[in-house]
């Protein structure tokens, strides 16, 4: 074997390397991240609230359930640990001591194999902080599930949020002050008061993020305009603190997938489970604006012939199409939405059929009710969702704020202020 040809294979394989590494620094970012083909419906959210954004307040009885489904034939011996991270998702150097109190890895023990479906699956539950670990540090966390206390054989991950209440925020949103922004954007003005005693300088100390729609592709770090007194922060830039406003999310209803609910053309039981057809899709980006009530990207899981979701719910494969005269010429396009994580991967990707001249997918989905979007990604792997949406400035959109503080002598970031407000407040 020639020195070249082993050069070239060792070129390929730091690629790889990096290009993975590159990956997963990315998809750290999502607010869900699959590794296993066999999970299925990852939820997160806050006890009692099942639409809920995934956060606890800390030193309360808050808690989060986290749910999913396995397609194993058999229970698996799964675990679950925690990681504290800064606001860009990025691990922190804290051992497991410094930010809760239990073991660092923990068994899930509570499942349920399902009842009467086509699908068989293995319904899976845990709800935290219990008895076996306590959260006693604010901050962004994610939580990983691996099999057998093996933290390399991870499945899948999942994000979530532990504030303490110490920053008073004021948000307002408005149309845009400057003309050219009348048409497709949505501004916001912040007023933040934060309760740090041992800050040296709050414009390095403090972050702030707002997030739409808690799709982590809208994530943007909000622009200081002043810092009146050294302790109020005000972010009020008519030229930076600006959102692209979207579209209402598309939908779809299985609740009863036995019904032709709107949006479904048809339903047929095909291959060992049934198959959903949807209306075809639409190009929206030069559609006038249109009202439509929808769960700003969230999903709900139900069975209206059931009596309990979490094991009665059936799976059913769900057909997409995109009538489009001719393939574009580079990018991809995704279906994506928090069912799968914000997800641009194999399974929510759109591709072309010649023949019907439309762009296709199916999905293989828990019975329910689907917010989603089309979503455009570049060669280069820029995320743009006005591409097939487009913008109206009358779009009802959700926005979260997190401020994270970093004192000058702590070692990590503590999470200090949270808030949601929607655009149709006044």
């Amino acid at each position: 074997m020639s020195c070249n040809f082993i050069a070239l294979r060792m070129n390929v394989r730091i690629f790889r390397i990096i290009y993975i590494a590159l990956l997963l620094q990315w998809s750290a970012r999502l607010s869900a991240q699959i590794l296993d083909s066999l999970i299925h419906t990852v939820q997160l959210y806050k006890q009692g609230w099942e639409t809920s954004p995934p956060v606890i307040f800390l030193g309360t009885n808050d808690r989060l359930v986290l749910a999913f489904d396995d397609f194993s034939p058999q229970v698996r011996n799964l675990w679950y640990s925690f990681e504290h991270c800064n606001h860009n998702w990025e691990t922190d150097d804290l051992s497991y001591s410094e930010f809760y109190d239990g073991f660092e890895s923990n068994p899930i023990t509570e499942y349920a194999f399902s009842v009467g479906t086509v699908v068989n699956y293995i319904h899976y539950q845990l709800t935290f902080p219990n008895e076996n670990c306590r959260i006693k540090t604010s901050g962004n966390y994610r939580i990983k599930v691996f099999e057998d206390n093996n933290p390399e054989k991870v499945l899948f991950t999942a994000q979530f949020y532990v504030v303490e209440p110490q920053a008073n925020i004021e948000i307002q949103l408005l149309r845009p002050e400057i003309p050219r922004y009348l048409q497709r954007y949505q501004q916001y003005k912040i007023k933040l008061v934060p309760n740090c005693n041992d800050s040296h300088n709050l414009r390095e100390e403090i972050t702030t993020l707002i997030v739409q729609n808690l799709n982590p592709y809208t994530t943007q770090k909000c622009y200081l305009s002043e810092l009146r007194e050294g302790k109020v922060l005000i972010y009020d830039d008519p030229d930076s603190n600006l959102f692209l406003a979207g579209n209402e999310f598309r939908y779809f209803d299985t609740k009863n997938f036995k019904a032709l609910t709107p949006r479904i053309q048809s339903t047929k039981y095909l291959n060992a489970y049934y198959e959903i057809y949807l209306t075809p899709e639409k190009w929206r980006h030069r559609a006038r604006y249109s009202r439509e009530i929808d769960m700003n990207g969230k999903f709900l899981i139900a069975n209206q012939q059931g009596t309990n979701k979490d094991r009665d719910a059936d799976y059913v494969m769900v057909h997409f199409t995109l009538p489009t005269p001719e393939p574009l010429m580079e990018g991809q396009l995704y279906l994506i939405g928090g069912f799968n994580g914000w997800q641009c991967n194999q399974q929510s990707r759109l591709t072309y059929n010649l023949d019907e001249k439309a762009y296709k997918t199916s999905m293989l989905l828990k019975q329910g009710y689907y917010n989603y979007l089309i979503a455009y990604r570049t060669d280069n792997g820029q995320v743009n969702f006005s591409y097939a949406e487009g913008d109206h400035f009358e779009t009802e959109n959700d926005y979260y704020v997190f401020v994270y503080y970093h004192a000058y002598t702590a070692r990590y970031q503590r999470l200090i202020g949270y808030t949601m407000i929607n655009s149709l407040q006044k």
